[in-house]
């Protein structure tokens, strides 16, 4: 089965994740804040959106869904990054790894704020 790989899990990200994890799809989510991923992993969405709590439980009961610190391998990267600093550590990091990225999908969505 295909992994994919969110990274930013705020507005954008975390539903994304959600909605491809309730597809079927293995979702890998990452961000920087640990208090964020713990609180996700938690079943807590950490932000408001109608219906979240209960979509968020259905990924986590079903396993095709968890938040994490570490960027992990997968098949395919969204990135869903509202702050510049972010952005620019992530680029960095697809140009160190893009010898092991080789066909993978990367959807970037940049957000300025």
């Amino acid at each position: 089965m295909n992994r994919a790989c969110v990274i930013g899990l705020g507005y954008i990200g975390l539903p994304t994740s959600i909605v491809a994890a309730n597809s079927g799809l293995k979702v890998v989510g990452f961000d920087v804040d640990v208090q964020r991923v713990e609180r996700i992993n938690s079943c807590d969405p950490v932000i408001e959106e109608p219906d979240l709590f209960e979509k968020l439980k259905q990924a986590l009961t079903s396993k095709n869904f968890y938040a994490c610190t570490q960027i992990t391998s997968a098949d395919y990267f969204n990135a869903s990054i509202t702050h510049r600093t972010n952005l620019e550590i992530f680029f960095r990091w697809i140009f160190v790894m893009k010898i092991q990225c080789i066909g993978t999908f990367i959807i970037a969505t940049y957000l300025a704020l």
